[in-house]
């Protein structure tokens, strides 16, 4: 037994240690990949250090939720939804608790908490504005509510107090920005407006511990598998069937898209109330004769079903707002086809792939296109955060972050 457990402690260092260095973070890039580099704090013209604050705590919160995928191959994973993506991580948790790579894993894991907060407060509306290298630093000595103080008057201003390098962009749309590192980039110093809202530093930030999986009993009349074209006319009737395409899959841009059934709380998994499946993941192929499109049918329980994440190893749930759409028992819905190569990651409605796809089978003649509205909200606790919207779908009348924030109200001038 302790050979075997020293045997997988050296092969958990080994994955822990090579596998990952060469994808690891680019220092310079602004975006959701890593924090913002230097001294800076968040502005949204027109509000007030109060609204900062609040913000910042709520912020704060959900990226408590986010970790790594280092801390996922420790301890296994701790999945949003009950019945997707389990691994074989657990198995080399128990192997290795060394005071090093724990230590390891959690400066990591701050570079993972200090994307997602600053993707939270961006997909808000806040504007990440960065400080004078000098100033900054100067600012940085002080407490907590001197650093609070100061920053006060410029978190609402019309033109902040120093350079503004990162506003809202529907960046996970897109191949070219939508990225998330193993382990981001990240300084221990320099995110003020987490210290002046919460009075602690990223260094001393608490990490969420491993979450032991919810296991769910799913109703067994519900079929595991995907249906081929042949078996959708015989599914369940009081089920509808989703058809999706999947294109331009790469360990870069990623493998895997995922959807995920809305419930009446977005914090409550639905398969813990009706025992049906709440998550439907579709793998894109990378070789072989599927590389150009993968087409997956699915038995859907009706509702409204969202884009909850795209993942190639580290996952990011876009549990801030993603595109949903309804299906009802009896339909067959098109939610598109999804190119993650592309610089619009779509999805393209056209029927005409799926009809082909679907040729001489009775679904070719009934099946219509999902009718996406932006703006859903799910839980929290990938290994990051943000939001995904669909150029020109319309957005729920309740959501007013991403591109459907309100436009700031005038202020007066920052003082210097």
């Amino acid at each position: 037994m302790h050979v075997l457990k020293t045997h997988l402690k050296v092969a958990a260092a080994a994955i822990l240690a090579l596998t990952v260095p060469a994808i690891t973070h680019a220092e310079n890039v602004i975006g959701m990949g890593n924090m913002t580099k230097g001294y800076t704090y968040y502005n949204l013209p027109g509000t007030t250090a109060a609204d900062h604050n609040d913000a910042v705590t709520a912020c704060a919160a959900e990226a408590y939720k986010a970790r790594s995928y280092d801390a996922e191959l420790r301890d296994g994973p701790s999945t949003v939804y009950s019945n997707n993506n389990y691994s074989v991580a657990g198995i080399i948790g128990s192997a290795i608790g060394d005071a090093i790579v724990d230590d390891m894993i959690s400066a990591w894991g701050r570079g993972v908490y200090a994307a997602a907060f600053e993707n939270c407060m961006v997909v808000r509306g806040w504007r990440v504005v960065r400080l004078p290298e000098a100033e900054g630093k100067d600012l940085w000595m002080n407490p907590a509510p001197d650093i609070a103080a100061r920053i006060a008057p410029w978190t609402g201003a019309e033109q902040p107090h120093g350079e503004v390098v990162r506003i809202w962009k529907n960046d996970a749309a897109s191949a070219a920005t939508r990225y998330l590192y193993f382990r981001p980039a990240h300084d221990k110093y320099g995110l003020l407006s987490l210290t002046a809202g919460t009075g602690t530093s990223l260094a001393r930030v608490t990490l969420a511990p491993p979450q032991k999986p919810v296991i769910i009993g799913i109703d067994p009349k519900w079929p595991e598998k995907d249906l081929t074209p042949d078996q959708i006319a015989a599914a369940l009737p009081e089920a509808g069937v989703i058809v999706i395409r999947l294109k331009g899959a790469s360990n870069k841009t990623g493998l895997r898209l995922t959807l995920a059934r809305m419930g009446a709380d977005k914090d409550v998994l639905p398969s813990t109330v009706d025992h049906a499946p709440d998550v439907l993941t579709v793998t894109g192929a990378i070789k072989g004769k599927d590389k150009d499109g993968v087409f997956v049918a699915f038995t859907a329980p009706p509702g409204r079903w969202r884009i909850a994440s795209i993942a190639a190893m580290p996952e990011i749930g876009f549990c801030m707002g993603s595109p949903s759409f309804p299906i009802e028992a009896g339909e067959v819905v098109y939610a598109g086809t999804f190119d993650l190569s592309a610089a619009d990651l779509g999805p393209d409605l056209s029927l005409d792939a799926a009809k082909a796809w679907l040729a001489g089978k009775p679904a070719a003649d009934t099946i219509r296109q999902a009718a996406y509205t932006n703006g859903s909200l799910g839980p929290c606790g990938y290994n990051g955060l943000y939001a995904l919207e669909i150029k020109g779908a319309p957005f729920d009348p309740d959501y007013h972050w991403g591109s459907a924030a309100k436009a700031p109200k005038p202020t007066e001038a920052t003082p210097q």
